[in-house]
């Protein structure tokens, strides 16, 4: 799509416009990574005990509760769920965090601003060709997760 098409499009639908199937795969997408969220929280809490979790900042999104996450088990198949993880947090906090240009009901792009820590200088990261089936896709690897999570989660609460 050229700029010009974009620049007309962007005036006859407003800069408020979010395409439905968009929204729709978006919101499912968010939903289901709190339900993840929910899970591991919980599976980080029983794995260390309640009264030792309250210290430490591994509640906080990111590097912190994935680090925690990964102490639960050892096995090379949990070790790699929480590497899957690991990317979908960051694709999250790019979808949830980012500048979206549709450039059409089914194209976008996103953008995100940073701060680099160790360079103490601004970046961003972009993602372009996004379509609402790709994140529909990542949605359903979640879901994956958060069952295999909660069978974890059984093992180490002795109910599986």
């Amino acid at each position: 799509m050229d700029q010009l098409t974009f620049i007309s499009m962007t005036k006859t639908k407003g800069w408020g416009w979010y395409p439905p199937r968009f929204c729709a795969e978006l919101g499912r997408f968010a939903f289901v990574f709190a339900d993840v969220e929910g899970v591991a929280g919980e599976l980080i809490v029983v794995h260390h005990g309640y009264a030792e979790m309250m210290k430490g900042d591994w509640s906080r999104s990111g590097k912190q509760w994935i680090a925690a996450l990964r102490e639960c088990f050892d096995s090379p198949n949990f070790q790699e769920m929480c590497d899957a993880l690991d990317e979908l947090t960051k694709t999250r906090n790019l979808f949830m965090h980012g500048e979206w240009s549709f450039l059409s009901d089914t194209v976008a792009m996103v953008m995100k601003r940073h701060h680099d820590k160790s360079s103490q200088s601004p970046g961003y990261e972009m993602a372009d060709n996004i379509t609402p089936e790709m994140i529909a896709s990542q949605t359903q690897h979640l879901i994956a997760i958060e069952v295999a999570l909660g069978n974890y989660l059984g093992d180490k609460m002795g109910i599986s």
